[in-house]
């Protein structure tokens, strides 16, 4: 499970990475501009991996938070799945003009015999996780305000 949620951040960190450095290309006259003020290229460089650190700070700990909401209560988050998955069935039906068939049952206790979903927090794995998913965004960050080394403040400047 940590493997998937690893992949999960890694894609997270490429998406990070994309918007980063979109952004150092939109920005691209403000920073020739601080350069040619004389503001150093790794001050503007630290701007960018500050924004990708606490991009990783506010997902980190928002997702972890809502991971450990749901779970300590997955009975309770299934069951809430269930009820939307019915009502947007039911209104597709009532588009068309029909009733529902049957009711979507996730994990129901007759056909798997269990009536609570265990859950096991491992906190290793959790710092682990979470140590991730603020390294690889400030990583991303990084790497995408290396672009600002190749910009040429005095062709940015002419425009």
């Amino acid at each position: 499970l940590v493997i998937i949620l690893v992949l999960v951040l890694v894609v997270v960190a490429y998406n990070v990475f994309q918007g980063l450095e979109r952004k150092v290309l939109e920005r691209a006259n403000e920073i020739g501009l601080l350069y040619s003020t004389g503001v150093p290229k790794w001050a503007i460089q630290l701007i960018f991996i500050t924004q990708g650190a606490v991009i990783g700070i506010i997902g980190a700990f928002g997702g972890t938070l809502f991971g450990l909401l749901i779970s300590k209560n997955l009975g309770g988050f299934f069951s809430l799945v269930e009820k939307i998955i019915n009502f947007l069935l039911e209104l597709i039906y009532m588009v068309k003009g029909e009733s529902l068939p049957v009711e979507i049952n996730i994990f129901s206790p007759a056909t798997f015999y269990i009536v609570d979903i265990p859950s096991r927090l491992i906190i290793g794995e959790l710092f682990l996780l979470i140590s991730f998913a603020i390294f690889a965004p400030t990583i991303s960050g990084l790497i995408a305000s290396l672009r600002i080394l190749k910009i040429n403040n005095i062709d940015i400047l002419r425009m």
